[in-house]
């Protein structure tokens, strides 16, 4: 299940290994670190794994070359940081970043490996690789959290002013009330990973149950969607709205 967890991390890194293409990214070995409570430290990276990581970053140069310019966003944040655990909850992994030093980090668990390449009728708008997916939506949290100039500043999709925000807050509303007169439950809908009643999403423009989630997961999955799935046309004021990430996050 794709999931940006925002729990508190602290990371101190023993060592690192080689640096990803141009120093966009770095595999880090060995790193103590803090996930929802719990002290653990990071798993060694195989070369499998590190290859399998690399191919997807290519694949987005090629199919998405401006998200990898936004998540490659010139400041003093430095390469994103990826760290490699057993597990974390139901997530195959997920983007963070560390409020206290503004750092960015993509920590990926067994469950994308075990994942890797699968494809299924319930990833995305209409089918796909799930892992592939997840690796765009989590590179689109990257990029937004890249962008921000100050390590306290509120992300545009978490600012009720800003228009990503509202752009996606009302369809989220929307939906909602829709689930609510079919007395259908939310918090199960979301998190569903099978196509029933997706049309209440996609009535409203929306990719994915998952959308529902937060506004920040609605922009991740719609970019996603623009991306991988050519069957999803946006609506004209989505499609403005992620114009204005691309614009606003690469300022």
């Amino acid at each position: 299940m794709l999931k940006v967890l925002f729990a508190i991390l602290s990371l101190t890194v023993v060592f690192l290994t080689d640096a990803g293409a141009d120093e966009l990214y770095r595999f880090l070995d060995n790193a103590s670190i803090t996930l929802e409570g719990n002290a653990q430290t990071t798993k060694l990276w195989t070369a499998d794994e590190k290859q399998k990581v690399e191919k997807y970053f290519e694949t987005l140069r090629t199919i998405a070359p401006e998200l990898v310019l936004l998540a490659s966003h010139e400041n003093a944040l430095g390469p994103i940081k990826i760290v490699r655990v057993d597990v974390a909850k139901r997530s195959i992994g997920f983007a963070k970043r560390d409020t206290s030093t503004g750092e960015t980090y993509l920590i990926l668990t067994d469950m994308f490996f075990k994942a890797y390449d699968v494809t299924h009728e319930s990833v995305g708008y209409d089918g796909g690789n799930y892992s592939l997916w997840f690796f765009v939506h989590e590179m689109v949290h990257l990029a937004e959290f890249r962008s921000l100039p100050e390590k306290d500043t509120t992300a545009p999709t978490l600012n009720p002013d800003h228009v990503l925000y509202l752009t996606f807050e009302t369809r989220i509303s929307k939906a909602q009330y829709k689930l609510y007169q079919q007395k259908i439950n939310l918090d199960t809908y979301k998190l569903s990973t099978d196509r029933v009643n997706v049309d209440i999403v996609h009535d409203l423009g929306l990719p994915t149950k998952y959308s529902l989630f937060s506004t920040q997961e609605a922009l991740a999955e719609t970019v996603s969607a623009t991306i991988l799935s050519p069957a999803y046309q946006a609506p004209p004021d989505i499609l403005q709205a992620i114009d204005d990430f691309y614009r606003s996050a690469g300022s």
